[in-house]
């Protein structure tokens, strides 16, 4: 397969891609879905929390039906440039006080808001509904529409800048597994440039000069003993055959020639006469 073919140092570096991959992007996901639910939590939380402040202080000028005191109190949102629209509704469902555009949106029904409010969330919008309640009666109903564009700019900004750190710390990863690689990875390419040459040349003079104390050096270790058991076997080997063309050039002298006469005998003549013949 394409896999097979690739060397040592390339497989081991896909790996840690790999790995440094499905760790940094889930990572990064996962923040920034964090971070945008911490964000709308935050914003669901302050604009209930000033739509009940906006009600209660709204009481008396619905009870009294003061359109002139309401609208003074909705004007404190003006402030927030976000917030759209605020209006308040009378018992009726009727618009009794309405700041900002206006809004085509039916009231939920009574039962649906509860006593804290609501949020809802739609189309980059944040819809708080709350109830004003004059001694646990409800009077009316506030709605403040606030635009949630700003907030989904910061956050997206902030994402942004998490898949970008993400970025970075993935070259970062990349550089140093890089590094750590060559330095894991040189002593095999060592030794098997070793193996090839002496394969190649037959030159068993050659020894391994890896000394780390780990496998690769254990296995440098080993590969040194094996060539020096081969050299060791090469050379009785070359002993035992010279030992042999000695013993058969003395044969062959005893064959041919009288030791006691001192002159060749017959097979010498015998063996030169045959070489004369064939020539």
């Amino acid at each position: 397969s394409w896999l097979a073919r690739q060397k040592l140092h390339r497989k081991l570096m896909m790996i840690n891609l790999l790995a440094i991959t499905m760790a940094s992007i889930p990572v990064a996901v996962l923040i920034s879905v964090w971070v945008w639910q911490d964000a709308e939590g935050k914003k669901e939380h302050a604009a209930l929390i000033q739509a009940q402040v906006v009600a209660e202080n709204s009481v008396a000028g619905l009870l009294f039906e003061d359109r002139d005191a309401v609208a003074d109190t909705l004007s404190v949102l003006k402030w927030d440039q976000n917030i759209e629209s605020a209006t308040v509704f009378d018992k009726n469902r009727n618009v009794f006080v309405r700041i900002g555009k206006p809004i085509e949106q039916d009231i939920p029904a009574q039962e649906l808001i509860p006593e804290n409010g609501i949020a809802l969330f739609h189309q980059a919008k944040l819809d708080v509904w709350m109830p004003i309640k004059a001694n646990s009666e409800q009077v009316g109903v506030l709605r403040v529409r606030e635009n949630l564009m700003p907030l989904y700019s910061r956050v997206l900004m902030l994402c942004g800048m998490i898949f970008l750190g993400a970025l970075l710390a993935f070259v970062l990863s990349a550089w140093l597994a890089h590094r750590m690689l060559n330095r894991v990875t040189q002593p095999f390419i060592r030794l098997a440039d070793l193996m090839r040459r002496m394969s190649s040349e037959g030159d068993y003079s050659s020894r391994s000069d890896i000394a780390t104390q780990d496998e690769i050096g254990d296995l440098a270790s080993s590969f040194n003993l094996m060539i020096d058991r081969i050299e060791r076997d090469n050379l009785a080997l070359s002993r035992e055959l010279e030992q042999r063309r000695e013993a058969e050039s003395k044969l062959d002298r005893l064959a041919h020639f009288d030791g006691v006469a001192q002159t060749t005998n017959r097979h010498y003549f015998e063996r030169r006469l045959n070489l004369l013949l064939d020539e």
